[in-house]
């Protein structure tokens, strides 16, 4: 009976996984909840708060890029796509905490980059065995969900100009897609209506994601999108929809600076 006992107790040690990862994200919850502000307009985060209260970061990017290929391959679409916004919003913090000397941030994530090589394209982490950049997130990683528009617009790259980083769940996702875009669209430095010319000015963060369009089944073009999302009057939103076809799309820069919580 005790061989027995023993034999069942090494095989249930041998089989079970050793890494039982956190689909609720408990860890990069808290950090959300206490450190990201989407009140402010723009959108903020006190990065200055997440390095000196940074074990809760620190402990969720340590089992996030712990993750294997094989475990994100068993992930269901949505588990996916959570971990690669959750992921790529932690990441870009740890790219501005990086940065950091003392209590001065940088003005931009972009002021890291080094040399000729874009902060972007920096490979400063390890996901999947291998030293990867946050531009393989978002080009790579996220490219079998291209079809999902809202998402492929839901980055955090730790700018004003920029998507604020959310706490997203497989079970949360559209919901907080939801209200992640429109607190994006809120600013009108990102989205901006004209009535008087019928034409929205949208952030050029827009411009190399209009393609995605093409694959979403939701939007028929970046216009379509920006009508049904963008926090604009219903009177406006009438306007705007009556006159699609003539509505005019233009670009203005993208605000690069750091998207941080003033004191």
């Amino acid at each position: 009976m005790k061989k027995v006992f023993l034999s069942f107790f090494f095989l249930i040690c041998f089989t079970l996984p050793s890494f039982a990862f956190d689909h609720n994200y408990a860890l990069w919850k808290r950090v959300v909840v206490q450190y990201v502000d989407l009140e402010t307009v723009p959108a903020s985060v006190d990065y200055l708060g997440i390095k000196e209260n940074r074990l809760d970061f620190t402990e969720n990017l340590k089992e996030m890029v712990a993750v294997t290929k094989e475990e994100y391959e068993a992930f269901t679409i949505d588990q996916r796509k959570a971990f690669i916004l959750n992921l790529y919003g932690a990441l870009a913090i740890k790219a501005v905490l990086d940065q950091v000397k003392g209590k001065k941030l940088p003005k931009s994530i972009k002021d890291g980059k080094a040399m000729f090589t874009d902060i972007f394209d920096q490979k400063f982490f390890k996901l999947f065995g291998e030293k990867r950049s946050l531009n393989y997130i978002e080009s790579e990683l996220a490219k079998e969900f291209n079809s999902d528009f809202k998402f492929m617009v839901s980055f955090a790259c730790a700018a004003r100009g920029c998507p604020p980083p959310g706490y997203y769940t497989a079970e949360n996702l559209g919901k907080t897609l939801n209200e992640t875009s429109k607190v994006f669209l809120s600013w009108d430095k990102n989205v901006n209506y004209a009535i008087t010319n019928n034409t929205f000015t949208a952030s050029d963060y827009f411009e190399p994601k209009e393609k995605f369009i093409k694959q979403s089944s939701e939007y028929s073009d970046l216009k379509n999108y920006l009508i049904r999302n963008a926090p604009i009057s219903e009177l406006l939103k009438d306007k705007a929809i009556k006159n699609e076809n003539t509505l005019d799309l233009d670009f203005s820069k993208r605000d690069w600076s750091l998207n941080n919580k003033a004191k």
